[in-house]
């Protein structure tokens, strides 16, 4: 059965009242510029993640993470790989949702908080198009997740056609995942088309050659931020279009 929202939150609010706390703070000053790469597996935005942080190594106005970084998934995750007792999906979903709080607590809030460019390699759009395959409804993960999470400024999206996601897939991978198969991320795909609406965002065409996705998307971000923050003198990379 699927948890109501209610008791979803009582447990995260027990567990981590600290960070609500913080996260009331921050919202009341909301500071820095929170962006967020998104798409199906297959559609390079990883790719993209590690060649603007390459770019921009020498800036410490940017941050890069990811929330499968965190050592709350990677600890949980790897402990349900080597056992027999499958986590059901009510458990994988709170575990995402602590991940993330822990994720916001220790990384993202205190670097917008010093007013720093933060760039995600996925957030919790990515949960809601990915937990409602696994049978959540949409309108659910949505508001568990915008309750517990801080908005983001500005999500890229990769747009590209299931067919060449799915190659992209196999020529990396000798067998895919749950959400690799083609059913799966076609709904995804779907799910993504629902949601992008309800952010601000934009789309790059995920077939062009990953160093000019890269490029471009640094030029969007320099052209995106608050002027407050594009007086601390960001680098601007200038490509043609």
């Amino acid at each position: 059965m699927e948890n109501s929202i209610g008791e979803y939150l009582s447990k995260l609010l027990s567990k981590y009242s600290d960070y609500f706390y913080q996260k009331h703070l921050f919202e009341l000053n909301r500071k820095g510029f929170l962006v967020v790469l998104e798409g199906i597996d297959g559609s390079g935005k990883t790719t993209a993640h590690n060649l603007l942080k390459e770019f921009l190594s020498n800036d410490q106005n940017y941050i890069f993470s990811s929330e499968t970084s965190n050592n709350l998934y990677k600890r949980t995750l790897l402990k349900e790989l080597s056992s027999n007792n499958k986590l059901s999906k009510e458990q994988r979903l709170f575990l995402f949702l602590q991940n993330r709080i822990e994720h916001l607590e220790k990384v993202v809030i205190p670097a917008l908080s010093e007013n720093k460019v933060v760039i995600l390699d996925r957030y919790y759009p990515s949960t809601i198009v990915y937990q409602q395959v696994e049978g959540f409804d949409i309108d659910f993960l949505l508001e568990i997740n915008k309750i517990i999470s801080i908005e983001l400024d500005l999500l890229i999206y990769f747009d590209i056609p299931l067919d060449v996601a799915i190659e992209r897939i196999k020529e990396r991978k000798k067998e895919t995942s749950f959400f690799e198969k083609r059913n799966k991320l076609s709904q995804v795909l779907i799910n993504y088309q629902k949601i992008l609406p309800l952010f601000p965002h934009y789309k790059v065409n995920a077939l062009n050659p990953p160093t000019q996705i890269a490029k471009k998307i640094t030029n969007l971000i320099k052209n995106s931020i608050p002027p407050i923050l594009s007086s601390k003198n960001f680098p601007k990379i200038n490509i043609r279009y």
